[in-house]
């Protein structure tokens, strides 16, 4: 952390030794305090408090971290020492500048129900961004709704969790303040997500045992990634600007809340700080003393019980957060397991490819008015082509990126969807490498034009017969005349793209 040249400080700085020579000066803490609290952001809250011993301008400058992060691995994790890890938190909070508020709280999941009095801690200190969490836990664990009343946090991130009706209801109506909600590998047991304040919503790998609505006035980023069993039905989308739909037909086969397929998990709460001494399992490690080597002071239950008057709103609020783009490539696998093999209360075949089972009635209809739209599926999706029967026109599309499920032997499909997007500029088709399932290509859509198409680019690509169909289809269809220079350039790059490709895989290893 110590920085230095050679050994020597550079010319006007004046060391501690005194003569100027031989001792490095500090020059971390001569960073000003907002950049200071953001290198801490990125630490666990122990490691800050460690850096209280580098030097005293940074002894007490944990208690004014705007970020804590107290992830930690659960004791049924059996290297955890529960009691250590929650009298340091407590302890933690309870020493936390009072009069500094917290901005971002991310916690993980713990049997003790320390994590509800560390939320409404949280909630109190007016927080604005809380990431719960329940990874490694199951059956996934069910947070307690009074934890989030009355908060003017503007973000939640939950991962592996269950959500009851009750939840749901409670987060949209008492939480005016929210504004992004992302939900990741989480089960969705409520039927409504309904509020006036939400912009951003992230559901990933998240399944829906029955029809979820999504009813949010003033939304302008969507992100649905792998819905399992139901595909959400979206309204009062007028305001809604990005728009990603990634769906796979095994995953909306599954039909019951089983433990279906985790995805990566991008937590970090797997850093066994508070081990048990010896480093081995303990049978019982209620049983054990408590050694807490932490930097607080006496234990403490509840850490809010010092502070129970500080239960006001707070009036300002966060500029928003950009919404980042899907990390996800949706390669998820073309089968599923038996639906059959698990109970289910629909009165349909978990098998079947009905429509009514799949959920997502109206989707297209739903973003009629988003500039950059993303939908993404594998070879013979059911739910997007059925929609593409009423497909509205897409006036404000921009931004276009397509999967393998629209590129069929007529590509009808595409052309349907580059009809309804006359003012499409950017238009990105992403192909399954596995191309010998297409069949004899023979274009046969219908016309389209589409003036202002100025970039086509195509990936995952191996098959050159495919690739030069597409932006000869494009070109011949799209341009109507116009833009022909740019729509000439964008053909010479895919042509050599396509080319670059097949000498690639021609090539010896």
């Amino acid at each position: 952390m110590l920085q230095g040249n050679g050994g020597q400080e550079p010319p006007g700085d004046s060391g501690s030794g005194g003569d100027g020579k031989g001792a490095a000066r500090d020059r971390i803490s001569d960073l000003p305090d907002d950049l200071c609290h953001r290198v801490l952001s990125f630490l666990k809250a122990w490691e800050v408090v460690r850096m209280s011993l580098l030097s005293r301008r940074w002894r007490h400058m944990w208690a004014s971290a705007p970020c804590l992060d107290i992830r930690h691995p659960c004791a049924c994790n059996a290297r955890a020492d529960q009691r250590r890890y929650e009298a340091f938190v407590n302890n933690l909070l309870l020493r936390r500048s009072p009069d500094v508020p917290l901005d971002t709280l991310h916690l993980s999941w713990t049997h003790s129900g320390a994590v509800d009095t560390w939320t409404v801690y949280a909630v109190r200190h007016h927080a604005r961004a809380i990431e719960l969490s329940g990874t490694g836990h199951y059956p996934r664990p069910e947070p307690e709704y009074t934890s989030f009343l009355f908060g003017n946090f503007k973000i939640l991130k939950l991962t592996h969790v269950k959500m009851y009706s009750e939840l749901l209801a409670q987060l949209c109506s008492r939480c005016t303040s929210l504004e992004e909600l992302e939900l990741k590998n989480s089960s969705i047991h409520g039927v409504t997500i309904r509020s006036g304040s939400l912009r951003r919503l992230t559901m990933v790998n998240c399944f829906t045992p029955n029809s979820l609505l999504v009813d949010a006035p003033g939304l302008v980023l969507l992100r649905c990634i792998r819905p399992y069993s139901v595909v959400p039905e979206i309204r009062n989308s007028g305001s809604l600007v990005t728009a990603t739909i990634m769906l796979d037909d095994s995953c909306l086969l599954h039909r019951c809340d089983h433990e279906w397929p985790p995805i990566e998990d991008d937590g970090d709460d797997d850093d066994v700080f508070f081990a048990y001494a010896d480093g081995s399992d303990a049978e019982n490690p209620d049983d054990s003393e408590s050694d807490d080597d932490g930097s607080a002071g006496s234990d403490a239950e509840n850490p809010d019980n010092s502070e129970s008057d500080d239960d006001g709103s707070a009036g300002s609020h966060a500029e928003d957060a950009d919404g980042s783009e899907s990390g996800d490539d949706g390669s998820a696998g073309s089968h599923a397991e038996d639906p059959n093999d698990s109970e289910s209360d629909d009165d349909g075949s978990a098998g079947s490819h009905a429509i009514t089972v799949f959920g997502g009635s109206g989707i297209l209809r739903s973003l009629f008015n988003v500039r950059t739209m993303e939908l993404l599926a594998h070879r013979g999706e059911v739910l997007l082509r059925s929609q593409l029967r009423n497909c509205p026109v897409f006036k404000n599309l921009k931004t276009l990126s397509l999967g393998e499920w629209c590129i069929g032997p007529d590509f009808d499909a595409l052309s349907t969807i580059l009809e309804h997007s006359p003012n499409l500029e950017k238009l990105y088709l992403h192909l399954d490498e596995d191309h010998n399932s297409r069949g004899e290509i023979s274009p046969s859509g219908r016309p389209f034009t589409c003036n202002h198409l100025k970039l086509l680019k195509i990936t995952h690509f191996k098959d050159d017969t495919i690739t030069r169909k597409l932006v000869e289809f494009v070109c011949q269809n799209g341009n109507g005349g116009a833009g022909s220079e740019e729509m000439r350039k964008a053909q010479d790059e895919a042509a050599e793209s396509s080319g670059k490709s097949v000498r690639e895989s021609q090539s010896p290893e």
